[in-house]
């Protein structure tokens, strides 16, 4: 069983959703910018969706082929652990671009949490789909594996007789089979989905002090009108 995909069908459809998301965005925070500019972010953004789906291997985020790699790899599962840290850094710098920018260097804490908001979504969605297809194409089982053969390891130094058990740690790793488990029994797709909801989820709190630190009220001679 197979699908046919015809790309230029792909790219027109992501392209006219891109363009009615963007002027949604654009009604909702009262941005100025004009139907060129959306039409050109719908076109990246659509060209994007077909260039995540003609090549697999290019994932969006590098921190993302990291973490397969750094299962077996210390040094590169830190590398990964970095990357993740430095997201919400880029988030408070784009915020801000955003703001000087977009916004002539004003911005309400309302205004600043739903844009980082959409952009924690659109980049978890973009996320997903590589999620999707690593998870379904090419991981096959790697990383449950993996985890399965730590696990095992644990078991094996636990029921050595000169190593000093810490109180608990069997129910500890009970409790991480079960939780393998359960994972194993999710569809692709299931998985994406909740990891594109904890993405969006985990986005949302840290748009929180990301609006806080980037807000900024006009001067009180312009609010004045003078």
């Amino acid at each position: 069983m197979y699908y046919e995909l015809y790309i230029d069908v792909l790219f027109l459809v992501n392209f006219m959703m891109d363009y009615i998301l963007l002027l949604l965005v654009r009604k909702m925070l009262k941005c100025t910018a004009t139907h060129g500019n959306i039409c050109i972010g719908a076109m990246t953004g659509s060209f994007l969706t077909c260039l995540v789906i003609i090549l697999p291997v290019l994932h969006p985020f590098l921190k993302f082929i990291l973490f397969p790699l750094g299962i077996t790899v210390p040094f590169l599962f830190s590398i990964f652990i970095g990357l993740t840290l430095c997201v919400p850094f880029m988030a408070y710098y784009y915020v801000r671009m955003y703001r000087n920018v977009v916004c002539g260097g004003t911005i309400s804490f309302l205004h600043a949490w739903i844009f980082t908001v959409f952009m924690y979504m659109f980049a978890a969605l973009l996320t997903a789909v590589a999620h999707y297809i690593y998870i379904r194409f090419i991981d096959q089982g790697f990383i449950l594996n993996s985890y399965e053969t730590m696990l095992n390891s644990w078991e094996t130094m636990l029921n050595n007789p000169t190593y000093k058990a810490v109180p608990g740690i069997d129910a500890y790793i009970e409790q991480l089979r079960e939780g393998l488990s359960q994972v194993r029994s999710l569809t692709p797709i299931e998985i994406t989905m909740q990891m594109m909801s904890m993405n969006v989820f985990v986005g949302s709190l840290l748009a929180i002090p990301t609006a806080l630190f980037v807000m900024k009220r006009p001067p009180a001679d312009y609010i004045g009108g003078r």
